[in-house]
């Protein structure tokens, strides 16, 4: 009898392990891959990170993953009392889509792990990550904006050096570009910390360069705009392909003159856009175009300018954001309540 206890409590036993050996002894790391745009799960082990992104080792290969490439991760390095529900956060993300639902799961998970001697610096900043960034997700009031914007200048500010830095600080420079008062000089200077940083990983290097040529476009600094405009133009190392971006910004940059006529300004884009075949130039020189009806204080023209973006030139993320941002600002203050939370929904999908 004593026989078959035994074999029935081994039987259970096994069972468990079985049942968990998914969250035993390995790293879990989500990566984006970049030819089919699917997510493809790496395991192994970490064993570097970095603001260029992470190292896993599994068996004798090792795997460089870009900072760019990474979605989540799950670091199995945590005490065995909190294992199972930490794995459990992981596997939710992947069919829960109300952020505020695991933004309150990540909130009442870290309440236990941020007390834990044994939970490891780096879970504790890849958990503060995940709480800040779901914050951002959840935000649906100016007062919670507020707050996201704090907190992800809290976690830039305290991990310069981790491979969460460079999206928490280009999320907070666009936060500060689509408030409704736009604050400029603070979004350049996160912008030109994250473009000057020598160990910023390239793809985000660029975006951010060309997010702090628009940062400076918008409030009408024509000078310093020009003439970091021209310089990146007259430089060899610049991509052509930003430098055809750059020269949609100097045609822009005409319309803040004194003298400039709109109608040249606006004949000058159009023409840019009927000349390129890329869906990506034609989309900056549509959203220039906005801008500069915006500057003019067109804001109806403006918004015919960026739905050509949102409706048929969206293959650019980044100015497809853009877009909708300015969309959105506009029909806030047309009081559209309708169209305002259909562009709220449309972000909040793209993000």
């Amino acid at each position: 009898m004593l026989r078959y206890v035994c074999l029935g409590v081994l039987a259970l036993l096994m069972a468990f392990i079985t049942a968990n050996t998914s969250v035993v002894g390995q790293d879990k790391v989500e990566r984006r891959d970049r030819k089919t745009e699917k997510a493809v799960t790496v395991t192994g082990k970490i064993t570097d990170e970095s603001i260029n992104g992470v190292k896993v080792k599994a068996g004798a290969k090792e795997e460089s993953i870009p900072a760019t490439e990474i979605l989540r991760i799950y670091y199995d390095d945590v005490p065995v009392a909190l294992k199972q529900s930490y794995y459990n956060l992981f596997l939710n993300e992947e069919k829960e889509k109300d952020p505020a639902k695991m933004l309150k799961d990540y909130v009442d998970f870290n309440s236990k792990a941020s007390v834990s001697p044994d939970v490891k610096p780096n879970v504790k900043r890849y958990l503060d990550y995940r709480i800040v960034t779901l914050r951002v997700a959840a935000a649906d009031t100016e007062e919670a904006k507020a707050d996201a914007r704090r907190d992800l200048e809290v976690f830039i500010n305290k991990h310069k050096a981790s491979w969460e830095y460079a999206f928490a600080a280009r999320t907070l420079a666009r936060m500060l570009l689509e408030k409704s008062i736009p604050d400029y000089e603070a979004a350049v200077k996160i912008l030109n910390d994250l473009a000057g940083n020598a160990a910023t990983p390239p793809d985000v290097k660029g975006e951010a360069e060309v997010l702090l040529i628009d940062a400076m476009f918008q409030p009408g600094k024509t000078a310093e705009v020009t003439a970091k405009l021209n310089a990146a133009i007259n430089d060899s190392k610049t991509d052509p392909a930003k430098k055809e971006r750059y020269k949609l910004y100097l045609i822009g940059v005409e319309a803040q003159g004194s003298g400039a006529k709109l109608d040249d300004v606006v004949k000058k884009l159009d023409d840019a856009i009927n000349k390129n075949a890329d869906p990506s130039v034609k989309a900056v020189a549509y959203n220039i175009m906005g801008d500069v009806y915006m500057q003019k204080q067109m804001p109806r023209d403006a918004m015919w300018a960026y739905l050509w973006v949102d409706v048929v030139y969206s293959q650019d993320k980044a100015e497809h954001l853009k877009a909708m941002g300015k969309l959105l600002q506009y029909f806030t203050d047309e009081k559209d309540a309708e169209k305002v939370q259909i562009y709220k929904d449309k972000m909040a999908r793209l993000k």
